[in-house]
């Protein structure tokens, strides 16, 4: 691993992680001290993301939320890159809903490009931005939640899709609805059950003309009918993605890095579908063989002693 473009703390510990696993590898309880992750790394990864210059910025939420509200507007102000966040724990996802107002702007001015949560991380961030009262500004957030086409026949076009049914039951799909707004994309990691994208589209109709022979399709594509903007309409776009089936009935030895493994592989791509507009083809079945490969990594890590895989090398090739 490259580094020289990492910063030394001498005087502080070296952040540790214990975690406690059963027969089958399924975390039972967990300890990190991330400390040193905390303290103030604001100018080094300012340096760093202008010597650099990134097309992605990837940050989770180990950071300080300080230091994660001034890179964010870093960026927004010096830089192209698109931002990406994980949120890390149940415990730390909260903290985006404790970022400075002007990075929790509303599309399309937001900063964040998308988050890549698990369902239960998922509902922590949707509680941090409900006691700060986000989904009360009736001014900026709601107008564009409005503007999604989120409507009662939606909702029931959803509540009769048998696989995304039980998404609606559990609220997981509520929740994303009301973070679209600030947050745009979200995709939320099932574990077995797979991968469930929502995100905002700035031209649902686009998705009518996109064919689905890829070997990598999503199980299932559903759109809502927003607001007309010019020629195209508003919307949200859900996408499930159920796991490959060479991660059906493996031997699972930890789930420790599964996670930074999906996000890693997926990132590594350089991925062109980071926005709201489907531009063509091949870039949305760019993402879905993306997707593939990083649940296919993800399976290697699950299988092996190691906090990641060495052999993902392989996949990549």
């Amino acid at each position: 691993m490259a580094v020289e473009n990492s910063l030394c703390k001498l005087d502080a510990s070296t952040a540790s992680y214990t975690s406690l696993h059963d027969h089958k590898g399924d975390l039972i309880v967990a300890s990190a001290d991330m400390n040193i992750i905390e303290a103030d790394w604001t100018k080094h990864i300012m340096l760093q993301i202008d010597q650099a210059q990134p097309k992605v910025v990837i940050m989770d939420c180990n950071l300080a939320e300080n230091c994660i509200s001034q890179v964010m507007a870093h960026i927004d102000t010096c830089s192209d890159a698109k931002v990406v966040i994980e949120p890390t724990s149940i415990a730390k996802a909260s903290r985006l809903g404790s970022l400075h107002s002007s990075c929790l702007r509303v599309f399309p001015q937001n900063i964040i490009k998308m988050v890549t949560p698990t369902a239960s991380e998922l509902g922590q961030i949707y509680d941090s931005f409900a006691r700060k009262e986000l989904f009360d500004d009736y001014d900026d957030w709601f107008p564009v939640l409005d503007s999604l086409g989120i409507t009662s026949s939606f909702r029931e076009k959803l509540a009769s899709n048998k696989t995304l049914a039980p998404f609606l039951s559990s609220g997981i799909l509520q929740q994303a609805f009301s973070l679209l707004p600030y947050l745009e994309r979200i995709l939320i990691k099932l574990g077995p059950q797979g991968v469930l994208e929502v995100a905002i589209s700035s031209d649902v109709s686009a998705y009518k003309s996109i064919p689905t022979t890829s070997q990598y399709s999503p199980h299932c594509i559903v759109t809502s009918d927003g607001h007309k903007i010019g020629e195209n309409h508003m919307g949200v776009v859900i996408q499930y993605f159920p796991i490959p089936t060479e991660n059906e009935n493996i031997t699972i030895k930890n789930v420790t890095g599964a996670g930074d493994t999906f996000l890693g592989v997926l990132m590594a791509a350089e991925p062109t579908w980071l926005q709201p507009e489907l531009t063509s083809v091949e870039q949305e079945w760019d993402k879905w063989h993306q997707i593939y490969i990083a649940q296919l990594a993800s399976g290697l890590t699950l299988q092996t002693d190691s906090s990641v895989s060495t052999e993902i090398e392989k996949w990549k090739k």
